[in-house]
């Protein structure tokens, strides 16, 4: 990147309407002892409002979602994940004179330091099914959040299991049936699957679908696991990194019907994905009106994972700067965004949001700040609101190295987590609400 030249802007309109003094901002960013003096410009006027996103790119991730809730301003979110299940790449033998003892899926509860979002941790009714042959699923495809692939419509989950679960964080389950040595894991969610489809594993032994991975994937393209009903009110992160993360087969073999079991891979490197399914029908009025009339964006915007919203905010006024008359170094731009008083209760808010421009083609890009790590945009908690540092973005805007397009408000990793949150516009009711603000902050060779 080029060297940053120093920004020396024309003004004046905005000197009489606003000029408020700041001492010692631009810290970092300029030598604190050549400021003479900071002023603050924070009139600009902001325009904002929210967009259903395309969808965000979902496979590949550490981690799945499953689950649902209803939640009071955004309705009714749904999230289920397709994987594949794979055997070792040599291929496998189970033995002779099998018959199947049970077959369960195996889902190990929370990734990293996330368990569930949404308010409580409820009982979830889950099904799965195979994914349908004519699909075309792999490794090396782009998913979306609101992607989907055909699949069988009889389910595999045993007619004898209630289905209805309680996810358990803290139970121990112990995978191997062999007492000499048991592996186990703690938080796992156990799903009792039909014999009859742990018999059609087995009963494929010795042919060519179980001679290598490759084949095997082309016979069993793989699982979507999903929630029915609208049972719950959380959605559950599953770690696929993890080997509680699989398909146990339970089987007895030779002579003696001694008992054996085998592992069907589910990881990382399997292809799967996110989908996620949001009914905005029956989300808040506000929202839907929202939907209808950009102008509302304004006082508050909606910004979503799972392919759900983005925020859009633009400055139309901010090219004035160059038809004043005063020359003034800029120290530092910020855009202060407030979190709605009372939105995030039960439903918390993103720990990051990130911010791009639109370019010239109508494309998202990072702005100048985000390659070297300075803009910010982390929940702060205290003050109820995310803070963006964006000046060498808006240094170029002004020099005219970059057309005014206006920017794009996202969650972080919008693809594998479904938090959202409420956030206040520039228009926003002072009386109950903080609004959105703008300020950029100068230097000036007079006090």
């Amino acid at each position: 990147m080029r060297p940053m030249l120093a920004a020396i802007f024309l003004i004046g309109l905005y000197l009489s309407s606003c000029n408020k003094q700041e001492h010692g901002v631009g810290v970092g960013l300029f030598n604190e002892d050549n400021i003479l003096g900071a002023h603050l410009i924070d009139t600009f006027q902001i325009q904002s409002y929210s967009k259903i996103e395309d969808s965000s790119i979902s496979n590949s991730l550490g981690n799945v979602n499953l689950g649902f809730y209803n939640d009071p301003f955004f309705g009714p979110t749904r999230a289920g994940f397709y994987t594949q299940f794979e055997i070792a790449s040599s291929g496998i033998n189970f033995g002779d004179t099998l018959n199947c003892d049970s077959i369960i899926l195996y889902l190990k509860l929370g990734y990293g330091d996330l368990d569930y979002y949404g308010p409580s941790n409820e009982k979830l009714r889950f099904d799965v099914h195979l994914i349908s042959q004519s699909s075309d699923f792999n490794k090396d495809s782009i998913y979306y959040t609101s992607s989907t692939l055909a699949v069988n419509r009889e389910s595999l989950v045993d007619p004898d299991f209630n289905n209805l679960v309680q996810p358990n964080f803290t139970d121990t389950v112990f995978y191997d049936r062999d007492t000499s040595f048991q592996s186990y894991g703690i938080g796992v969610l156990a799903i009792k699957l039909k014999n009859s489809f742990g018999q059609k594993l087995l009963d494929l032994n010795g042919t060519s679908v179980m001679e290598s991975n490759e084949n095997f994937l082309e016979e069993f393209k793989g699982i979507y696991v999903s929630v029915v009903g609208e049972d719950g009110e959380d959605i559950l992160y599953i770690d696929v990194q993890d080997y509680g993360t699989a398909i146990m087969l339970y089987y007895k073999e030779g002579t003696d019907q001694s008992l054996s079991d085998h592992h069907f891979i589910i990881d990382d490197i399997s292809a799967h994905f996110n989908s996620f399914q949001h009914d905005y029908d029956q989300s808040s009025l506000r929202l839907q009106a929202a939907l209808v009339d950009s102008t509302i964006g304004n006082n508050y915007l909606f910004t979503q994972s799972g392919g759900g919203f983005k925020s859009y905010v633009h400055f139309p006024t901010l090219l004035d700067l160059k038809n004043s008359q005063v020359l003034i170094p800029v120290n530092k731009v910020e855009l202060i965004i407030p979190i709605e008083e009372g939105s995030t209760k039960d439903y918390a808010p993103p720990e990051q949001l990130f911010i791009f421009r639109i370019n010239d083609d109508g494309e998202e890009e990072l702005i100048l700040d985000q390659y070297i790590g300075h803009v910010d945009g982390f929940y702060n908690e205290i003050e109820n609101q995310y803070r963006f540092n964006i000046i060498r973005h808006i240094q170029a805007v002004l020099n005219g190295d970059l057309n005014p397009n206006g920017l794009v408000i996202k969650t972080s990793n919008p693809g594998n987590t479904p938090n959202r949150v409420l956030l206040n516009g520039s228009l926003a009711d002072t009386l109950y609400h903080k609004p959105m603000e703008f300020r950029l902050y100068y230097s000036s060779l007079i006090n």
